[in-house]
This record gives structure tokens, C-alpha cells and sequence, in this order.
């Protein structure tokens, strides 16, 4: 009886253990239709220059082949706006080569501001006056393809939200497919600038008053200050507040990215940017749950006044430089695997510093979670950033971000260790990959300016 019930006790155990051997050879990776695309945006489509016979020199086939080529999916006007043959042209030149177009166009421009009495009310007269001119203004390419809406104002003042709010009820009613594009301040900017609110507020009452589709806003974080390289010490504490007002409101965010260098009067200076230093941004604005990327600029812009401009993607010249490889790399990193980083939601953040007692300013100045139920640790040999999210079907992933700045060309290896997992399913810089890991655990190795988005299954 006693050797039975030792026969008994050694048959279960074996079959226990090929029950999870096999559990675990039979992990299968979870699947993701391809039905999600990354916004992905730039400020200043091609110059409005014309030769010598009239014809527009950059506002070409060829020049908005290039646009599509380097994985920007929607292109922002900017000198168009006051040249309507320029505008129909650029939106013509969109949808041949697939891309959408945000239209800027100055006979819109402060529509519907003037139109109110001292006590706040609608002056009818003034406000059919307003709306005839809208809609004379987008008749001529309400109905094009790649119209995707329009440039309404960049960095407004919180007293002006009264008014876009307005403005953006009359546009809903007439063009209700269409963006009613807004871009916001970064914190950063002036207390006056921001009309004496605090971003918090700054950022809450425009989702409150103006009640837009999505959250727009820049902040670009690559200093040079006294020629040595440094993030800006705010760069995480505008994407949380950003990130967590939009959450709350149930709307997507989108983030500039520094993608040109600038210098202006006041002494600031931000420095040309390389390919690590895209990647970096990128993945940063990914750890907070950005659905949405935007180059500051695709074009050249014209120096002159408070600012003067290193080379964008295309120089002045409409000349490829080295940046446009640059951004065109990193944009189809990211657009191999948007389809699955699309389809989990933001959640929170997690840190981890190499000196914890004296954390980098960054970390110091954000919210942050101490623990995951699905991790039971993790470190780096420098600092990592790790967004948290959610997916579809309930499962966990994490965006691992090497937090260092890329000017100093650190590498990073990150080890985590999860609970209840087998397998991992992770893109690093859009490379997909399927990892067995070794009793949980998973190791990275993160060049300087990259990332991996990480599923443990």
C-alpha cells in the first residue's frame, strides 16, 4: 500500500511537471490586428517660393513624395496662408501620395472674436457677417480628401479660450469631421504668456471650455547651456500633467518633437538634434501614452526676428539633410509597431535611478507608481523611465525608456523581472522580438536613445 501510494505520489508529480513544461512551450503570443495608425505630424509643409516663371519651386510632386516617404502621415501648412492656389496645389499633391493636410488659411483667422455686446451676448448681425465669411473661405476645399481641418492658432493664451470655445461649436457644425486644430504652451512658457494661470489650470480649462477632439502642446527639451548639453528639468512634469488631463477627459494627446535646432534673442538655445535624440522623444512622449508625434519642423523655416534656425528635415534649398534620415528611420520604427502600442492605454509611470538619494530632477519633480503586480523588480545600469498600460484583452505592457540624455551616447541595461510570465513579447526600436525568459526574468540592452515596449505573457 505504501509503495502504491509512492507510485501514485512520483506519477503525479511527473505529470505535473510535463503539464508545465508544456503550459510554457505551448505560450503563445498575443495578436494585434494592423487597424491603428500613429498620428504622425509636422509643422511647415514646403516653402511657397516660386521661380522665375511663376511656378511654386517646392510645391512638387516630388518634394510631398518625400513627405510620404518619411512616414508623416499629415503635414501642417504654414506660408500658405494667404495664397489659396498654394493651399489647393499642397492638398492636390496630399492625397496623390496619401498623406492629410491641415489647411492655414488667414480669411479665417479671428472669425467670431468681435461679435459679442459688453454683456456677452451674440451681436446677430456681426455673427452671420463671420460665418458668411467661413463659409465662402472653405468652400473651395471643404469636400477634398485630404483636407483633415485647420490650423486655428498656435500657443493661445487662456483668455482666449472663450472665444476658440465659441468657435469651435460653429466649426462642429459645419465641418464635424474635421480638426479644429489648436497647439498649447509647454510649462515652460510664461505666467503672462499663459494668461496668469498655472499649467494645470492652463491645460484643464482649455479641455473644459473648448472641449477639443484631442490635446496638442510642444516642449522641447534638448538645451545647449554654456555649449554643454542638458534635458530641460520640467520635460516629464508637463507630459504627466498633459497626459493625466487628457486621460481624465477620455482624450488623446500629441506631443512636438524637438526636430530642428533654434536659437532666439533671449539667450535660449536649443541644440541640433541627431537620430538618438528623435528616438529619445519619441519614446518618452510613448511612456506617458501619446497617440500622436509632431516634428518641429519638416521644413526649414525662415530665421529672422527673435529666432534663427539650424536645417529641418529639408533645408531652406528644399535639400534632404541629415536629419530628414534621421526622422524618416525613427518614423517607421515607430509606425511597425504603432498597431500594437495603439491598442493598450496609458496607465502611469515608474522609475529607476542609479541614485536614488538624489534622484535626476526629472524624477524628482514627477508622480510615480513604487510597484506593478506584474513586476516583481527592476533596475538598469542608468536611469530608466517605464510607462505602464493596459491592453484590450486586460494584458499588462510597459514602454522602457533609457532615461539618459542622448548627447552623452549612454548605453543601458535593464533587467526586470516578472511575475506570472513565461515569455515577453518586445519591440525594441520597432524590432520585434519573442523572449523565453529565465524564471521571469528578461534583460535589455538599450543604446543610448532607445526603448523597448515590453507584453510578459
Amino acid at each position: 500500500m505504501r509503495q502504491s501510494k509512492k507510485l501514485l505520489l512520483f506519477i503525479t508529480l511527473i505529470l505535473l511537471v510535463f503539464g508545465l513544461a508544456s503550459c510554457q512551450k505551448d505560450a503563445k503570443p498575443p495578436v494585434y490586428e494592423e487597424d491603428l495608425t500613429m498620428h504622425i505630424g509636422a509643422w511647415v509643409s514646403p516653402s511657397t517660393v516660386k521661380d522665375e516663371n511663376g511656378n511654386y519651386k517646392y510645391i512638387t510632386l516630388e518634394q510631398y513624395q518625400r513627405i510620404k516617404d518619411s512616414g508623416i502621415n499629415v503635414i501642417y501648412a504654414l506660408y500658405e496662408h494667404i495664397d489659396l492656389n498654394a493651399t489647393l496645389l499642397a492638398l492636390d499633391l496630399s492625397e496623390q501620395v496619401g498623406i492629410e493636410y491641415y489647411v492655414r488659411d488667414s480669411r479665417i483667422a479671428g472669425l467670431f472674436q468681435d461679435i459679442f455686446d459688453s454683456n456677452g451676448n451674440v451681436i446677430q448681425s456681426e455673427y452671420e457677417d463671420d460665418l458668411e465669411i467661413f463659409l465662402n473661405a472653405i468652400e473651395t476645399y471643404k469636400d477634398h480628401p485630404a483636407f483633415k481641418g485647420h490650423l486655428i492658432v498656435d500657443e493661445p493664451s487662456a483668455d482666449l479660450y472663450q472665444w476658440l470655445g465659441f468657435y469651435h461649436e460653429v466649426y462642429q457644425q459645419y465641418l464635424p469631421d474635421k480638426d479644429f486644430y489648436v497647439n498649447l504652451f509647454p510649462t515652460y512658457a510664461s505666467l503672462a504668456a499663459r494668461g496668469d494661470r498655472d499649467y494645470e489650470d492652463y491645460i484643464g480649462e482649455y479641455i473644459d471650455v473648448v472641449k477639443p477632439k484631442f490635446v496638442s502642446y510642444d516642449h522641447y527639451p534638448l538645451m545647449l547651456f554654456y555649449e554643454e548639453s542638458v534635458l530641460t528639468d520640467d520635460y516629464l512634469l508637463n507630459l504627466e500633467i498633459v497626459a493625466t488631463k487628457s486621460k481624465e477627459a477620455g482624450l488623446p494627446f500629441w506631443l512636438f518633437l524637438q526636430s530642428v535646432g533654434y536659437f532666439n534673442i533671449t539667450g535660449t538655445q536649443r541644440r541640433d538634434i541627431t537620430e538618438a535624440d528623435l528616438r529619445f522623444q519619441s519614446a518618452v512622449a510613448m511612456a506617458y501614452g501619446t497617440k500622436g508625434i509632431q516634428h518641429f519642423t519638416y521644413w526649414t523655416p525662415d530665421s529672422g526676428g527673435i529666432e534663427s534656425f539650424s536645417d529641418a528635415f529639408i533645408d531652406k534649398d528644399g535639400e534632404k539633410t541629415p536629419t530628414y534620415d534621421a526622422g524618416t528611420k525613427v518614423n517607421h520604427e515607430i509606425l511597425s509597431f504603432d498597431h500594437v502600442y495603439l491598442s493598450f492605454d496609458w496607465q502611469s509611470v515608474m522609475t529607476y535611478s542609479t541614485t536614488p538619494d538624489f534622484p535626476n530632477t526629472n524624477f524628482r519633480m514627477i508622480n510615480k507608481e513604487e510597484s506593478h503586480k506584474r513586476i516583481k523588480s527592476f533596475k538598469g545600469t542608468e536611469d530608466v523611465l517605464m510607462g505602464t498600460f493596459k491592453g484590450q484583452n486586460k494584458e499588462d505592457g510597459f514602454m522602457v525608456v533609457n532615461f539618459t540624455d542622448p548627447a552623452f551616447g549612454k548605453s543601458n541595461d535593464v533587467t526586470i523581472t516578472f511575475n506570472d510570465a513565461t515569455h515577453a513579447l518586445v519591440y525594441i526600436d520597432g524590432v520585434e522580438q519573442t523572449v523565453k525568459l529565465n524564471k521571469g526574468k528578461l534583460t535589455l540592452n538599450l543604446a543610448s536613445g532607445s526603448s523597448a515596449f515590453v507584453i510578459p505573457y
